[in-house]
């Protein structure tokens, strides 16, 4: 599946004007003196202690430039990708608010917590549209009994005054690019009903988690074009052919992608699996002297392990049967880099007749693996990589 516009249109639930409807009507709320919740009912420069995440929703919504500059200190996102302050009116028709950094954590909490690839991924900050990162060329053939691994830096024994070889260390260059992930949900103007639901931590999740899934699904089945590059299409991964045939994973399957598994993941690699290959999950075993399954009754739930690393089962992998319904993967080799967490704007022009506001979210990053393809080993014919696929 293609992450495309049109895909992401509807990113975000059409509750979110209603949410936001009813959120404009509650008092601010205090405890112990300190401002927990609710919206100032005045904006632009009143109650400054009022800085809340559904206050700041609210003064993207009204258009309080004065408030989201003085108060929230927000910026704003041009459509060029530059950033400048929010100061003049009518300057966010131009591009969205950059949410505060204090309500980031929690966003990118929310969106990591139901996340596979970022919890697990190195992290870089990025200044700039690009970012380019040096890493060791791990790609050559370095010849029988050296490592490849230490990017053509090898060692010799010597005697006694004899001349050491020269050696030396290449290097590859990883180029990040900022791509925009986003969408934008039509949201009707009329008041919901009464509702006991957390607004505000009602509005958080709907835009961590959203944002945060289709991060997800790029991360591992992206294409690198517009977006991040996935490991299941990467020029690192090494496809493992499907021992049985169907839909099925077998035993053989599973030593077969731990055997491609470069050797330092072992204690990093987590299995990711479509939800349906579950029964087959159970049924695994092996046959020999004695027989071991994977599942040793049916009192006990299914262990979340398998050969030792945890199992994750997910929607974002292909169906069974497909490339990618099973992967093996060791993310502290993946590379994320954030350009801007997420950025947020409104309109009410866009379908005012049909008495809705539109609102739009969006979040640029991108993302890789640090290594451009398999490891040959030291005996200079098999290869490993810390990304591994069932074909």
């Amino acid at each position: 599946m293609e992450i495309t516009t049109e895909t992401l249109k509807g990113l975000i639930s059409d509750g979110v004007g209603e949410a936001l409807k009813r959120l404009e009507q509650m008092p601010v709320e205090r405890r112990g003196g300190v401002v927990v919740g609710g919206v100032s009912p005045d904006g632009g420069t009143a109650d400054k202690e009022v800085k809340t995440f559904g206050d700041f929703l609210m003064a993207v919504k009204r258009g309080d430039y004065k408030r989201l500059h003085s108060v929230y200190n927000s910026r704003i996102e041009s459509r060029d990708g530059s950033v400048k302050a929010a100061q003049a009116e009518g300057a966010g028709s131009t591009g969205g608010y950059l949410v505060p950094a204090e309500f980031l954590p929690r966003l990118l909490q929310i969106a990591a917590e139901n996340a596979i690839v970022r919890p697990r991924a190195y992290i870089q900050p990025m200044n700039s549209n690009t970012l380019n990162i040096p890493a060791l060329d791990q790609n050559g053939t370095a010849g029988v009994g050296k490592s490849n691994f230490f990017g053509g830096m090898v060692a010799s024994w010597t005697g006694e005054a004899g001349t050491l070889a020269e050696t030396s260390v290449e290097f590859n260059q990883i180029t990040l690019t900022a791509n925009k992930l986003g969408g934008h949900t039509l949201a009707s103007n009329e008041l919901m009903e009464d509702s006991a639901v957390a607004l505000e931590s009602l509005l958080a999740n709907m835009m961590g988690r959203t944002i945060g899934w289709y991060e997800d699904y790029a991360c591992l089945r992206g294409n690198g074009v517009g977006q991040p590059l996935g490991v299941v299409n990467a020029p690192a991964a090494i496809p493992v052919t499907r021992a049985g045939s169907g839909n099925d994973l077998d035993y053989a399957d599973v030593t077969e992608m731990l055997k491609s598994l470069l050797p330092s993941s072992q204690g990093n690699a987590v299995w990711i699996l479509h939800p349906y290959l579950l029964p087959d999950l159970a049924a695994l075993q092996q046959t020999s002297n004695t027989m071991v399954t994977f599942s040793q009754n049916l009192r006990d739930g299914l262990p979340t392990r398998l050969m030792g690393l945890p199992v994750i089962f997910s929607e974002k992998v292909a169906a069974p049967g497909s490339a990618g319904d099973v992967i093996l993967a060791d993310f502290s080799y993946y590379v994320i880099g954030d350009r801007r967490s997420l950025a947020i704007a409104s309109s009410e022009h866009y379908r005012f007749l049909n008495d809705q506001m539109t609102w739009r979210f969006t979040h640029r990053m991108d993302g890789q693996p640090w290594i451009k393809a398999p490891i040959t080993l030291a005996d200079n014919t098999n290869t490993v990589s810390p990304f591994v696929y069932l074909n």
